[in-house]
């Protein structure tokens, strides 16, 4: 069966094949529609009193009659799904997509996103499983297989698969604790595991990633260690730290240790590095790891402001002025100090800064920090969060008027219930704002929108997200009026007053701005935006 003689022609076996089985599967849909339309009948039947029927005896052989189907008729639908299985892999087979050369579907292969898994039991690499020929070209190519996933929940057989699939390949790690460890197994058992996995492969690796939990944290020590002592800094792109559930910071080195004491190609490697993102760990503020950055996030975020590690202003203008290439900047819960008698540091232009966020920081430190930072004159996009906090409104509003911001996300700090920002004046003069978010705001009849000198023509701002704010129709139409929004998203919001219907705000709204789009949501669209977040 399946055997074609040589001297028959492929395309006319194909169509009778295909005539053949599009005939079969048209009178199996009518059979089976007949099959359903008796099944109903029968459960219809069945459901009849017994004193309309003659006796019991007869569904007595009803019941036997069914019985004596059932077995054949599972074999049956086992049948069908093996026939329909085995003709969507023949399908995937000989789809456009599948008949490309090999180099051809790596490229294609190579644009999709790769990700932690983090305890999900899905594929890592999901097209590797569409189909036979997929699948050998995915399983040996290494640069498909450059991420590679390291738990305490992942099997070393698993682990140890994927490095040899990267076949001397540089590798990027991602290291995650999983939720629970077992009992039998200690911290330095657990840190002898993953570093065992990852010392045959460490100067292959370009970046690591660590989500740590509490009774993990010797991983972070264990696993730096090794990389910063045995790898290479000409590969050497990047260091992700999380610490998600932790509630104090924690340093690298551990204070057990003089940080003077890191060898000579630690030093290198740290330098080497061009993204930084720590979540309450902390590297020594004088470190060559700070040099140099795209990218550099910190985040301190816990729950006693005074418990976060403080910097001085001179050390961070240092940080900043030596890093020129600047794309990305994050700072939540950082104390930035200067003594009084001491000079201010010049202030840092950030030419190629594109998203900027600064969070949960006291309004001492702000306005420090707003001291030493000149943004770009007119980027193609800057993208700014943060979290304003009295009493520094004017100088913040400022800063932002003269930023060229075209994103904008403002949080309202809870521990700052009176400070509404309702004095959102500064918007107008925000000429290149195309997009504003505001996150625990209340927009109502109270809301302020109006400055001394009104331009001449308002600035419009196509699109507002309102996230978790308390509104009413009175306040929408103010902000919809005076920033002219064209795209007004509102998810999760809740509404002032117990006479308003938030369902009914899209189309009272739209009676009063037809021209507007409003949507109101249940989800939250703010992961969708990486300087919306506080978290690394």
């Amino acid at each position: 069966m399946g055997y074609l003689p040589s001297s028959i022609d492929p395309h006319s076996e194909l169509r009778s094949a295909l005539d053949e089985w599009k005939a079969w599967r048209t009178q199996l849909a009518a059979t089976v529609k007949s099959y359903q339309a008796a099944c109903t009948t029968l459960r219809t039947v069945f459901k009849l009193p017994l004193g309309r029927c003659r006796g019991y005896s007869m569904f007595a052989e009803a019941i036997a009659a069914i019985d004596a189907e059932l077995g054949s008729l599972a074999a049956e639908e086992r049948s069908l799904l093996g026939a329909r299985m085995s003709i969507l892999v023949a399908r995937n087979e000989w789809v456009r997509m599948s008949v490309l050369p090999p180099e051809i579907l790596i490229r294609i292969f190579q644009v999709s996103t790769p990700y932690c898994a983090r305890e999900d039991k899905t594929s890592y690499q999901n097209f590797a499983g569409v189909c036979r020929y997929w699948r050998e070209i995915a399983i040996h190519e290494p640069s498909l297989w450059n991420h590679v996933d390291i738990a305490t929940d992942i099997s070393e057989e698993l682990s140890k698969m994927a490095l040899q699939r990267t076949n001397k390949s540089p590798i990027h790690v991602h290291i995650h604790a999983s939720r629970s460890r077992a009992p039998a197994v200690n911290a330095e058992q657990e840190v002898a595991r993953v570093t065992t996995i990852l010392s045959p492969h460490v100067h292959r690796i370009c970046s690591v990633g660590l989500l740590i939990r509490p009774p993990s944290e010797a991983l972070i020590a264990g696993i730096l260690d090794l990389w910063l002592k045995r790898g290479s800094p000409k590969l050497a792109r990047s260091l992700i730290i999380r610490r998600p559930h932790a509630m104090s910071t924690i340093p690298y080195p551990p204070q057990s240790r003089n940080g003077s004491n890191l060898c000579e190609n630690s030093k290198l490697m740290l330098a080497a590095l061009q993204q930084l993102e720590l979540q309450r760990t902390k590297i020594d503020w004088d470190s060559s790891a700070y040099r140099g950055l795209v990218n550099l996030q910190l985040s301190f975020k816990v729950d006693d402001d005074e418990l976060s590690p403080s910097i001085h202003l001179q050390q961070l203008a240092n940080i900043l002025s030596s890093s020129p290439l600047l794309s990305t900047l994050k700072l939540g819960t950082l104390r930035i100090e200067h003594p009084e008698d001491d000079a201010y540091p010049e202030p840092v232009r950030l030419k190629s800064l594109r998203d900027l966020s600064i969070f949960y920081i006291g309004e001492a430190s702000l306005e420090l920090l707003l001291r030493i930072i000149i943004l770009p004159e007119t980027p193609a996009e800057l993208r700014i969060g943060l979290t304003p906090r009295d009493p520094i409104e004017n100088a913040l509003g400022q800063f932002l008027s003269l930023s060229g911001a075209t994103d904008l996300y403002m949080y309202k700090w809870p521990k700052n219930p009176q400070s509404p920002f309702a004095q959102l004046s500064f918007l107008k003069s925000m000429s290149r704002l195309r997009m504003l978010v505001l996150d625990n705001y209340t927009i109502d009849d109270s809301l302020v929108i109006q400055t001394e000198t009104v331009p001449p023509v308002p600035s419009r701002i196509p699109r507002v997200i309102l996230l978790d704010c308390n509104i009413s129709l009175a306040g929408l139409e103010l902000l919809t009026a005076e920033l002219r929004i064209q795209d007004l998203r509102i998810e999760k919001c809740q509404t002032t007053g117990n006479d308003e219907n938030i369902r009914d705000i899209p189309i009272r709204l739209g009676e009063i701005y037809p021209e507007a789009g409003i949507v109101i949501a249940s989800t939250d669209s703010r992961e969708n935006w990486s300087y919306c977040s506080a978290d690394v």
